[in-house]
C-alpha cells in the first residue's frame, strides 16, 4: 500500500487486487487521478486511485496500490546510463542536468550523497527529479 501523499500524478506503480482485477494485477500503471476517499468496506485505505494501463483505466483504493521497486532495470527505462572508468571505485548512473545517483541508488555528488533518503522505490525517485528539475521522469522509449 502507497499513502495518497506519496504519489503524483505520472508516477508509476502496481496494482495488486487479485480479487477484483486478477487480470491487470501485478502490471504496471501509470497514476493519472488522486481522489481522497474514505469507504467502510475499504478501512486500510485513505484515497481512490486511478491509473492507467495501457488504453484503460481503473480506480482502485489505495490499499491495493503497490510501489514498483527500484532496480538497475527501471533506471535503464527512465533514462539513467551506468557510468564507470577505470578510476572509479564505485559504478554510478547517470541523467540529464547531471542528476547522479550512486550505486546504491541514492542521489550524490561526486561520490558523496547529497541526500539521506534511502530511495526504495521508482516513485520515490521520480519525485524527488520532479522536485529537482520540474520535470517528469518517464520511461524512455
Amino acid at each position: 500500500m502507497i499513502k495518497e501523499n506519496e504519489l503524483r500524478i505520472g508516477n508509476y506503480v502496481t496494482i495488486d487486487n487479485k480479487q477484483s482485477h486478477p487480470t491487470i494485477s501485478g502490471q504496471m500503471g501509470l497514476v493519472i487521478g488522486i481522489l481522497e476517499r474514505y469507504e467502510k468496506l475499504f478501512p486500510k485505505s485513505t484515497a481512490s486511485i486511478s491509473i492507467q494501463i495501457g488504453d484503460n483505466s481503473f480506480s482502485q483504493f489505495n490499499e491495493y496500490i503497490e510501489p514498483i521497486p527500484l532496480t538497475e532495470e527501471w533506471l535503464v527505462k527512465l533514462g539513467f546510463e551506468l557510468f564507470q572508468d577505470e578510476n572509479d571505485a564505485f559504478p554510478s548512473y547517470h541523467h540529464k542536468y547531471s542528476f547522479v545517483l550512486d550505486e546504491k541508488f541514492q542521489p550524490s555528488d561526486v561520490g558523496f550523497p547529497i541526500a539521506h533518503i534511502e530511495f526504495k522505490y521508482v516513485h520515490q525517485l521520480q519525485n524527488l527529479y520532479f522536485a529537482l528539475t520540474g520535470e517528469e521522469l518517464t520511461i524512455k522509449s
